[in-house]
C-alpha cells in the first residue's frame, strides 16, 4: 500500500574526509607520475604526448565536461519527470542513470588526472598562450562543476512517497553514493 503523502527523510551525504582526501591525492600522485616520465621522456608515446600537449588536454577537459553535462541533463529531466518517487516505474527509470553517472564518473575522474597533467606540462613547457587557455578553461569549468553538484544534491535529496519503497531507495542512493561500481 502506498500513502499519499511524501516521507520527509532528509538524507545526510556522507562525504567523509578521508574519501574526498583519497580522491585528491590518488589525482595527485597520478599527475606527478604522468608528469614525471612526459619531462623524462625523449622517444615513444610520452614523447609524442609532450609534442601535442594542447591537443590532449583539450581532448581530455572535452571528455571530462562531456561526462559531466551528459549526467546533469540525464538526472535533470528525471527530476522533472519525477519529482519524487511513488511507484516501482520510477524506481527502474532511475537505476540506469545512476549507473552511469558511476560509470561516467570513473571516466571523467581519469580524465580529470590527464587534463591537469596536461595542463600542468603545458605550464613546465612554458607554452604562455597555451597556459593562458588551460588556465581560463579551468577557471570556467568552476561554475559548471558547481551546477552539476547542485543537480547530483537534487537526485540525492529525492523524495519517496511510498513506504514500501522508501528502504529501497535509501539503499539505492546510498550505493549510488558511496561505491564505485554500481551493484545494482
Amino acid at each position: 500500500m502506498s500513502s499519499t503523502g511524501i516521507i520527509k527523510t532528509k538524507r545526510r551525504r556522507k562525504n567523509h574526509v578521508i574519501r574526498v582526501l583519497m580522491v585528491q591525492v590518488v589525482l595527485l600522485a597520478y599527475t606527478i607520475v604522468f608528469l614525471y616520465f612526459l619531462h623524462q621522456s625523449r622517444w615513444g608515446p610520452f614523447a609524442v604526448l609532450r609534442q601535442n600537449l594542447f591537443i590532449v588536454f583539450c581532448l581530455n577537459m572535452g571528455g571530462m565536461l562531456f561526462c559531466m553535462l551528459y549526467n546533469e541533463q540525464r538526472m535533470d529531466q528525471f527530476l522533472r519527470e519525477y519529482p519524487f518517487l511513488g511507484d516501482r516505474e520510477g524506481m527502474e527509470r532511475l537505476k540506469p542513470i545512476l549507473r552511469t553517472h558511476m560509470y561516467l564518473g570513473i571516466l571523467a575522474l581519469l580524465m580529470t588526472g590527464n587534463s591537469l597533467g596536461t595542463g600542468l606540462g603545458i605550464f613546465i613547457e612554458k607554452e604562455f598562450l597555451q597556459g593562458l587557455i588551460v588556465l581560463g578553461t579551468w577557471l570556467l569549468s568552476l561554475p559548471l562543476l558547481s551546477w552539476c553538484s547542485h543537480t547530483e544534491n537534487k537526485m540525492f535529496q529525492i523524495q519517496c512517497t511510498n513506504q514500501n519503497l522508501e528502504p529501497e531507495v535509501e539503499l539505492l542512493i546510498k550505493d549510488w553514493s558511496t561505491r564505485i561500481f554500481p551493484n545494482f
